[in-house]
C-alpha cells in the first residue's frame, strides 16, 4: 500500500508538471532517492518491491537520479541501474503480454475486471 501512495503523489505531482528536472520544488530527486532507500534498506520486512517503477517515474519525466547519489543517501549508481533494467525487463519481454508489455498487460486485466 505504502509503494502505491508514493506512485499516486508522484502522478499527482506529474498532473500539476510538478514532477520534472526543473520542478519547482527543488528537492525531488533526493526525496526519490530518500524513498528508494528507505524501500530497499530500511522496510524489507514490509516487501516493498517498487523501486523500479519509482526509477522509471523519475526517468520519464527526465530526473536524473545518478546525478543526485550523495554520501548521506545510501543507493548506488549500480543499484539505479539495475531497478532501470528491471522496469524495462518488465515493460518489454513480458510473455503474457502482446507486445511483450507487463506493465500494460496487467492494467488492461485490472480494467477488465
Amino acid at each position: 500500500m505504502m509503494g502505491t501512495t508514493i506512485l499516486t503523489s508522484f502522478e499527482m505531482l506529474s498532473g500539476h508538471d510538478l514532477f520534472t528536472a526543473d520542478s519547482e520544488i527543488k528537492n525531488i530527486p533526493i526525496i526519490c532517492l530518500i524513498f528508494l532507500e528507505f524501500f530497499d534498506n530500511t522496510a524489507t520486512d514490509l516487501d516493498l518491491n517498487c523501486q523500479c517503477e519509482i526509477l522509471q517515474l523519475c526517468d520519464e519525466a527526465g530526473i536524473d537520479l545518478t546525478k543526485q547519489v550523495k554520501k548521506q543517501v545510501q543507493i548506488s549508481e549500480k543499484k539505479i541501474n539495475g531497478w532501470r533494467e528491471k522496469y524495462k525487463s518488465k515493460k518489454e519481454d513480458f510473455p503474457e503480454a502482446d507486445g511483450g508489455n507487463g506493465y500494460k498487460f496487467w492494467a488492461e486485466k485490472k480494467i477488465g475486471n
